[in-house]
């Protein structure tokens, strides 16, 4: 009987199945479906201090405009999140809920991803406990106050000591470093945060993490620090390039 017959209702359904494996086969759709069900989704933790926009950064992923500004998240998040062809599992840990954090870290030992997206901000946290009175000057140019950005610089290394010591980087396959909220900065600021990343004293913390890590730029929302003034020379055009640069790095690691 032909796979045709069979199909056309008279065969048993163990008849069916054989028929339709036999003419998937013929044509190679078996193996190609074989090939998608195998295909695992890659798994990538985000890491970052409270206030850095990890979630925000998520929600950019999904949506290349996305005008919604996160609030601050005190759980451990789960995301299916597509790029291009591919779906990633990312998990978003609580920037300002410490165990809780630590929790996500420790389930990762266990649970090795295939990547990280540590999430930076130069300093530019909006956290609550700070405040835009200690956070941006009364007057002047400055989007924001020295002492305040280095400050926070100091929270994100020392958060690397939560996570650096207890991941094994020989499990994980890529680290990469994303320092948000590229909108605030001037034109000059760009290469002296990146070298902070990349070769200064950051990336000195990151130990045999350091030899895995790439520092990209990255914008999740147009939005001034505080509600203040930004440097005035950034818009949507310049983030979606940027989202793209990411996005396209994300699968070139995923599939080297």
């Amino acid at each position: 009987m032909s796979a045709a017959g069979i199909v056309g209702g008279i065969g048993t359904f163990a008849e069916v199945a054989a028929a339709g494996y036999k003419v998937a086969d013929e044509v190679g759709l078996w193996d190609k479906f074989s090939r998608l069900l195998r295909r695992k989704k890659p798994r990538i933790l985000i890491l970052g201090a409270s206030g850095a926009g990890k979630t925000q950064f998520v929600e950019s992923i999904c949506n290349p405009l996305s005008l919604l500004v996160h609030e601050r998240t005190a759980a451990t998040r789960r995301y299916t999140v597509p790029i291009q062809k591919r779906l990633f599992r990312m998990v978003d840990t609580p920037g300002q809920e410490r165990e809780l954090r630590r929790a996500a870290i420790r389930e990762a030992t266990k649970n090795p991803p295939e990547g990280i997206l540590n999430i930076v901000c130069s300093g530019y946290h909006e956290a609550a406990e700070a405040g835009s009175a200690q956070a941006v000057p009364a007057t002047g140019s400055a989007v924001a106050k020295p002492d305040y950005l280095k400050t926070r610089q100091q929270a994100e290394i020392n958060l690397l000591s939560e996570w650096v010591p207890n991941l094994d980087p020989g499990n994980t396959k890529w680290l990469v470093t994303v320092v948000n909220k590229a909108d605030l900065w001037w034109p000059d600021e760009g290469s002296k945060i990146k070298n902070f990343y990349q070769a200064g004293l950051y990336a000195s913390k990151l130990d045999d993490f350091r030899k895995k890590n790439r520092v990209l730029p990255y914008c999740s929302v147009v939005k001034p620090f505080y509600d203040f003034r930004t440097s005035g020379r950034f818009g949507d055009e310049a983030r979606v390039r940027l989202r793209a640069h990411l996005l396209q790095t994300l699968i070139d690691l995923t599939e080297s």
